[in-house]
């Protein structure tokens, strides 16, 4: 009768590096996947963004640059810092209590930082097609905007939303694809940089 012995030493540390390598090539690849995930909050509240803004044009024939007036309310914690003005933080409603800033007038939307902390101070960065209502009533035009930190670095994740084509070559008059209007554009793409 044949004694059964278990494992050695080299099985064991066999089996461990094994395992090590399949960790290795994995955990970058769900770790980028993860962050793609969060990206789409970005696009489908700018989505909400932009179909808020098209209706009250539709009713006022202008754009507004006030969320609260034209009914952009994303859920609670968001991870992206949304503008409907500009980059600035100076005018966001803010989301650091459990109940939201209600003061009227904000044209935009801050990180929630009540359930999740930024590490560090929150740095808007620059959109390449600044947010904000143009053109009046005689040519109206909205750009939306959304940034967040995905990963440690210091770039933020920024998108834009339009209601008219524009092009997309990293700049907000630049020739190139076009991207239609209501679509969401990265404009700098944190998981990949």
């Amino acid at each position: 009768m044949k004694r059964n012995r278990g494992f050695t030493f080299f099985d064991l540390f066999l089996l461990q590096i094994i395992v090590g390598l399949i960790a290795f090539v994995t955990i970058p690849t769900f770790l980028k996947f993860q962050a793609r995930s969060k990206q789409s909050e970005a696009k489908a509240n700018l989505k909400a963004l932009w179909t808020a803004e098209m209706a009250y044009r539709q009713e006022k024939d202008i754009f507004s640059t006030d969320v609260g007036k034209v009914g952009f309310e994303p859920v609670r914690g968001n991870r992206y810092q949304y503008n409907a003005l500009g980059n600035s933080q100076a005018n966001l409603e803010q989301r650091t209590g459990t109940v939201a800033d209600p003061t009227p007038g904000r044209d935009g939307i801050a990180v929630d930082v009540f359930k999740y902390a930024v590490s560090g101070q929150f740095v808007s960065g620059a959109y390449l097609c600044d947010p904000g209502a143009f053109g009046g009533a005689a040519a109206p035009l909205f750009v939306g905007g959304a940034q967040g930190q995905l990963d440690e670095d210091l770039q933020l994740d920024v998108w834009t939303i339009s209601t008219a084509d524009r092009a997309a070559e990293r700049s907000c008059l630049g020739l190139g694809t076009t991207v239609p209007a209501g679509t969401p554009y990265n404009e700098y793409d944190d998981v990949d940089n």
